[in-house]
């Protein structure tokens, strides 16, 4: 209950939807105890099953309300401004519809002319996700009484997922281009608005992704005081979420960078070209240009390597699963949550021969056992509980064979 305009207004919410109806009793102390009796009766009707009423706002202006409170309620300022984005054209096609007539049916409609206009899949499905959030916030206000997204087919996002980690040729490729570039540039003495250590830079920074795993964000927010070289570690401070704040231990290659970038001014590891100051924030047109060099230097044949920067990590993440590291760990080294390896099996990346290679090792490691527990059978030996509960072969039984259906 609340005070409004001199009156006590009821005020609750019921299974998500806020309501609010004024009482028509004066905002003083003496009448307190009858508005809050009417409150009362009214939650005990709603619970009871009496409908709620529906307050018609239009879809423009519940969009303005809503990102009025997404501003204050998203803590990057980039989630709000993609929420906002992902919304800009739902508000031109609802206009001034009531936000409680936006039904599944019309929100199929609305699929049907994104796809018109040539939208991708996953910019469709971004769309959805904001308009849901958008809905249960005006569930909550009282101006809709469901989020008619759940009941809307979701577009897929498999197209959007695009990884392609690097094979130790391809690594090698990249960083040769960057020295190349780089020695090329220094030989023609062009002065180019990036920085002229840019390809060393980005080389550094490509490597740095491979040995230890990081997002691109956590190492332009890597200071010099995360960085300890003697104890073989980095705490990354800046991330995602709360699991994205971990300790990472230095491989040799990542202290051979790291001892190289404590040198450059400035307290940041990756700092920027134009203020040492601040820390770099891209190197997006510097691994374009390296891209367009690969390419040029590979033709009439297809480029040797296409990749995004994000692929680094990925292959950070593939040779370290192909070297045994369990997922749980894999997935707190990658700033995960260790529960979540739906998440981690995105970034690993199994060829046929890495399938082979550790049914093979499964089969002799069985091979192996199988023939322990047959001596320890034939011996008389006692089998723990675990080995009990497996049937194993008699293998001192001769030429006999048991028919198998």
């Amino acid at each position: 209950m609340r005070e409004k305009n001199g009156r006590w207004h009821i005020r609750f919410q019921h299974d998500g939807v806020l309501y609010s109806a004024p009482t028509n009793l004066e905002a003083t102390e003496q009448n307190r105890g009858k508005a809050l009796k009417l409150e009362a009766q009214k939650r005990a009707a709603v619970e009871a099953g009496e409908s709620i009423k529906i307050r018609s706002v239009p879809f423009s202006k519940a969009m303005e309300a809503f990102l009025d409170w997404a501003q204050g309620e998203y803590v990057k300022e980039s989630s709000f401004k993609h929420v906002r984005s992902a919304l800009s054209f739902a508000r031109e096609y609802f206009g001034s519809q009531p936000v409680s007539r936006v039904t599944a049916a019309a929100l199929e409609a609305f699929k049907t002319v994104r796809r018109a206009d040539g939208i991708k899949e996953v910019s469709l499905r971004h769309n959805l996700h904001a308009l849901s959030v958008m809905f249960t916030y005006c569930k909550k206000q009282g101006w809709c009484k469901s989020n008619p997204v759940e009941s809307v087919d979701m577009p897929s996002d498999a197209s959007a997922i695009r990884i392609n980690p690097l094979s130790v040729e391809q690594e090698r490729l990249y960083a040769a281009t960057c020295q190349r570039l780089d020695a090329e540039l220094r030989e023609s003495k062009k002065v180019r608005y990036w920085s002229d250590a840019a390809y060393l830079d980005l080389a550094d920074f490509a490597r740095l992704m491979i040995e230890l795993g990081c997002r691109p964000g956590e190492l332009f927010a890597l200071r010099k005081s995360d960085v300890d070289l003697l104890g073989r570690h980095i705490v990354v401070r800046a991330g995602k979420t709360s699991s994205a704040r971990r300790r990472l231990w230095l491989t040799a290659g990542a202290v051979e960078i790291l001892t190289k970038r404590l040198r450059v001014p400035g307290p940041w590891v990756f700092p920027s070209p134009w203020d040492c100051g601040k820390s770099r924030a891209t190197f997006q047109r510097v691994h374009d240009q390296v891209m367009i060099a690969i390419a040029e230097e590979s033709e009439p044949n297809p480029p040797a390597l296409s990749c995004v920067i994000y692929d680094f990590r990925h292959t950070f993440a593939t040779r370290a699963a192909a070297a045994g590291m369990p997922l749980p760990v894999l997935s707190r080294a990658l700033g995960h949550s260790p529960s979540n390896l739906r998440t981690v099996a995105h970034y690993v990346h199994m060829a046929g021969d890495d399938i082979d290679r550790e049914m093979e090792r499964i089969e002799a490691a069985s091979g192996v056992q199988a023939i322990e527990w047959a001596r320890a059978r034939k011996s008389g030996a006692g089998l723990n509980v675990a080995q009990s509960a497996v049937e194993v072969p008699d293998l001192s039984a001769g030429n006999e064979k048991e028919e198998v259906c």
